[in-house]
């Protein structure tokens, strides 16, 4: 019995937030993303960048931020680069978030490239963080957090999108992504009293995830993603119950 209580406090501690990170362990693996990145910045426009960017009519802000929203209309009703949605030849990736993410920086400087670029990378350092932020209650310790989390912020797979100034989609999602989770895991960590409580955060998961996909269409995963994750706490937490109630009927049998 005094195991199966045991069992349950440990249990409880899976939806209680991980201890504070140090400011070293929080800033660390962002600064590393973008150090990863520091040799891009200078670079040119790549592969799809003139077409998604330069040459979209949809990018093109001249009246600066006042005029972010003058072509709504147009984002809204045509696809990443800039063809009308109803047109035979559209690629179907509407991403009008992701556009006004361009419009916005080309209100404030341009087609500059080596701005393009730097944002990129910070929003990779912004997205390294808050994939620290999500694996707290799915890593328990803090060894294998740090590992994950490094090995994201360098990992090969993300030179195109973050090189490649079209990967702001990518980016945009994977940092609205990452939100929608931490969202879905503090409504399951509220209180059966507040449900008020609750249902805001389920939400906000619900925003995040529709901004995600806004940004580019694989962003609506973080639903099932957030499901999956859930899921597995679940299993978790019965798995420890039920080891110590396995071991005292066992006991049980054997002795009598």
């Amino acid at each position: 019995l005094l195991r199966l209580q045991t069992s349950r406090l440990q249990s409880c501690e899976l939806l209680r937030p991980a201890r504070t990170m140090t400011p070293s362990a929080f800033w660390l693996p962002p600064a590393i993303a973008v150090a990863a990145y520091l040799n891009g910045l200078r670079g040119d426009w790549l592969d799809d960048d003139p077409v998604a960017i330069v040459d979209n009519p949809d990018v093109p802000c001249p009246r600066g931020l006042r005029g972010l929203f003058d072509n709504l209309h147009d984002v809204l009703a045509h696809d990443f680069w800039g063809t009308p949605l109803a047109d035979a030849t559209s690629h179907l990736s509407w991403r009008p978030l992701t556009i006004l993410a361009f419009r916005a920086q080309h209100a404030v400087v341009g087609f500059d490239k080596f701005s393009f670029h730097a944002a990129n990378a910070l929003l990779h350092a912004a997205v390294t963080a808050a994939l620290a932020s999500v694996l707290r209650p799915l890593l328990r310790r803090r060894s294998q957090r740090a590992a994950a989390v490094l090995l994201f912020a360098v990992h090969a797979v993300h030179v195109e999108a973050v090189t490649n100034c079209v990967g702001r989609a990518e980016l945009l999602a994977a940092l609205a992504f990452c939100g929608s989770l931490r969202a879905a895991r503090r409504a399951a960590a509220v209180g059966g009293g507040s449900l008020l409580r609750r249902l805001g955060w389920l939400v906000a998961a619900l925003a995040l995830a529709a901004t995600a996909m806004l940004c580019k269409e694989v962003g609506l995963t973080a639903l099932l993603v957030g499901g999956a994750s859930d899921l597995l706490l679940l299993l978790r937490r019965r798995r420890r119950r039920v080891r110590p109630l396995t071991a005292f009927i066992g006991r049980q049998l054997l002795l009598g």
